[in-house]
């Protein structure tokens, strides 16, 4: 058996060597063909050796602008290797094989996708080889066979090249959408306008946003809010919280949609019958409605955390990631200190970003250093562990609530949105309103202050 799937009786991997030939020979006849099954398959995809060492000094030639010929060809196949005589000798044999373009892009197919098959087949191995080692968790093992065979997949998929027309196109239509009042074609809607408008409309795909503050101050709780506006953006949300259990997270999105006091709904003897009702109708349908999927695995792995994702979004449409929060990712290797763990888990997290195509919030803590200076607003030097993490991000929002640190507070009730870092965009200071006994936040109309602060405001400070 020459082609195709392996068989009892011969035992081979899948290969389509016909159709290698068939590829070779088209290109030598005519080397336009080149042009065309350049997208599909390279070197690495024949499964007879010769074949790719050919198919890739025919790729040599025509990046040196050469014509791909018998003269140019055996030529360039003496000075690869000493083979050089049967190869000519090979390809002269092929020329009757030759083929119209239409039919060498069908046989790059066939040939591509023998070779995926091969990759599986050699991911299955490794992963074979994994599960018998036993020197690791089975998270880890599980994650590293996700991603062996996620790159099978990516391999064949990915494009190294964009032509400037089709990204000019799919600029324009996002720029005629946002001019036309219509929202962002591309971007994800945080829920807040002004905080839409400084960043061009929403978050951007593929982007890094560090979302920092100290604690209590309401990370987790801005977190949520934002993954509420995407959901009801019609944007499906993986929240992979690190810290809080879903159930906990669930009772703050209870409290943000059906306006009962978080208080309560933590000690439900004390709520009345409208809220009661409140809970059972807009409440309830809210929460259940929303495209939220939540993963509270404490401890996880940034690994562990890309092949979760990657099967959620095999199940999911899923347009916006948030992990809460980074210092509580690991990595399945052991490092000499915390601050090389953290910047690798930063480049990953860019790369997972840039990866899925989708934007990903990353909440993370502040230093003590904030807590030291007179004036507490919060700086990019204060970002915990490792330069890295403003290095890698796209956007870093940090937060500050004046009524945290004065009480009284001249400026109650309000959370300002510091965006310190822009890769594409201004920097300044978006002011939010916050309500503090549903955990919930609303724009805050420029130029007016908040309501004041009740005295017993002070006992839900802790929740956020």
């Amino acid at each position: 058996m020459r082609n195709g799937a392996p068989s009892s009786s011969d035992g081979l991997p899948p290969h389509q060597t016909d159709a290698e030939e068939g590829i070779l020979a088209s290109i030598l006849v005519n080397q336009q063909t080149l042009v065309d099954v350049l997208p599909i398959v390279d070197g690495k995809d024949f499964y007879r050796k010769r074949n790719g060492a050919i198919f890739d000094t025919m790729c040599a030639l025509y990046e040196a602008e050469q014509p791909i010929d018998f003269v140019t060809l055996g030529d360039a196949l003496v000075r690869r290797g000493p083979d050089a005589a049967d190869d000519i000798l090979y390809l002269s044999g092929l020329l009757d094989k030759a083929q119209p373009s239409v039919s060498a892009v069908a046989y790059a197919g066939l040939v591509a996708d023998a070779a995926a098959r091969r990759r599986l087949i050699s991911a299955g191995a490794r992963i074979a080889q994994l599960a018998f080692a036993a020197d690791q968790p089975p998270d880890a093992t599980v994650a590293q066979a996700e991603n062996l065979l996620a790159s099978v997949l990516t391999r064949s998929t990915q494009q190294e090249w964009a032509d400037s027309a089709d990204v000019l196109g799919d600029y324009l239509d996002d720029l005629r959408a946002r001019t036309e009042g219509a929202g962002s074609t591309r971007r994800v809607p945080t829920g807040f306008p002004s905080l839409d408008a400084m960043l061009g409309g929403g978050w951007e795909p593929s982007d890094l946003i560090i979302l920092a503050a100290r604690p209590s101050i309401g990370k987790t709780n801005l977190a949520l809010a934002l993954a509420l506006a995407a959901s009801g953006a019609g944007t499906g949300v993986a929240m992979f919280s690190l810290e809080m259990a879903a159930r906990q997270l669930i009772g703050r999105l209870l409290s943000m949609t059906s306006g009962i006091e978080a208080a309560k709904l933590r000690e439900p003897d004390r709520m009345t019958t409208l809220d009661t009702e409140s809970l059972l109708g807009p409440g309830i349908e809210a929460v259940a409605n929303a495209r939220i999927a939540f993963d509270d695995t404490p401890s996880l792995a940034i690994q562990t955390l890309r092949s979760r994702l990657v099967r959620l979004r095999r199940r999911r449409d899923i347009g916006l990631v948030i992990v809460d929060h980074l210092q509580l990712l690991r990595l399945d290797r052991r490092f000499d200190n915390r601050v090389q763990e953290v910047t690798e888990i930063s480049r990953l997290l860019k790369a997972l970003a840039r990866e899925q195509g989708l934007p990903v919030i990353v909440v993370s803590q502040l230093s003590r250093a904030v807590e030291q200076r007179p004036k507490k607003i919060p700086a990019l030097s204060d970002l915990r562990e490792s330069g890295s993490i403003e290095q890698d991000a796209d956007l870093v929002l940090l937060l500050y609530r004046d009524d945290y640190y004065n009480r009284p507070s001249l400026r109650p009730n309000t959370l300002d949105v510091i965006v310190a870092k822009h890769r594409n965009g201004p920097v300044g200071t978006v002011t939010l309103g916050i309500q503090p006994t549903t955990l919930s936040f609303s724009e805050v109309p420029e130029g007016q202050e908040s309501a004041d602060v009740r005295q017993d405001d002070a006992d839900f400070f802790d929740d956020f």
